[in-house]
């Protein structure tokens, strides 16, 4: 096999070419100026991002190094598998994707999630990449705590295991609770339960309120909230995880918008239908 170098001008050349290509579900709203608070993925949200995916520590030596994107812009797992050969790696950073710097860490060796196990990568039956949370102590802490009192919105694939906070806010006390049979979702200390079956199960979930107060709950592409109600006061958003309630669990991507004017523009239902695209949930 005969190895080619690139010079730097090629080797732009090619990188302006995936540029062209290349489309993240991100793309669209930031180009209009409705950027998110922060963007977590292992795979690639914007056009314009140019940082990595992770960071992982391997369990041989402690030695931590950063993990970008293979050519399709999905999680360069090649490198992971380089990096930790037949031993354990563990998520030190999620790098937020938005342009805010609003990077989730773990300083705390035993805290941080799993990205690979034994030699071998944590995905999915669909070979997808995701964050493993036990549901002990692990949790991601993106430092100051993301606070409106306008509206909002989360989106993230998820696929729980056990109870716990998907996210968390230590301030605000908002998050999601995932329970044995149901989710229960928190506003400023006010709870919204879906009493039903949904909790435990490969989901994609939209959260938030509008400018009016109006709790929404998506899951799958329907609302379990309706009827609710509204309400208002400060909302949060601190961790990916929950220091308080550990979350134990698959968590593949999760990203934030907030402000009255971005959650009205922004097509929350052609959002929630480019996520089941990727990951063919419902």
């Amino acid at each position: 096999m005969i190895g080619v170098n690139l010079n730097s001008s090629t080797q732009a050349l090619v990188n302006q070419a995936f540029r062209q290509s290349f489309v993240g579900i991100l793309d669209e709203t930031h180009n209009a100026g409705y950027t998110t608070d922060a963007a977590y993925s292992l795979r690639k949200l914007r056009t314009e991002y140019t940082g990595n995916a992770i960071r992982v520590r391997r369990s041989q030596d402690d030695a931590e190094v950063d993990i970008g994107f293979d050519g399709d812009g999905l999680l360069d797992t090649a490198a992971i598998a380089t990096h930790c050969a037949d031993k354990n790696g563990f998520v030190t950073k999620w790098y937020d994707q938005s342009g805010n710097s609003r990077d989730a860490v773990q300083a705390t060796s035993t805290k941080q999630p799993a990205i690979y196990e034994a030699g071998a990568h944590v995905k999915d039956s669909g070979s997808r990449s995701f964050v493993k949370f036990d549901d002990t102590d692990d949790v991601l802490d993106i430092g100051d705590e993301i606070a409106t009192d306008e509206a909002f919105k989360h989106f993230m694939v998820v696929d729980p295991t056990n109870p716990g906070r998907i996210y968390d806010s230590q301030g605000d006390g908002d998050n999601i609770l995932v329970q044995s049979f149901r989710y229960l979702f928190r506003i400023n200390g006010a709870n919204a339960a879906i009493n039903e079956n949904t909790a435990l199960n490969y989901n994609i979930l939209d959260v938030g309120r509008d400018a009016n107060g109006t709790r929404n709950f998506f899951v799958n592409g329907t609302d379990k909230l309706a009827g609710w109600g509204s309400t208002t006061g400060s909302s949060g958003f601190e961790e990916i995880g929950s220091a308080g309630s550990p979350y134990g669990g698959a968590i593949y991507e999760f990203f934030r918008f907030s402000g009255d004017t971005k959650i009205a523009n922004i097509n929350a239902a052609t959002i929630r239908t480019a996520l089941n695209t990727h990951y063919e949930v419902f």
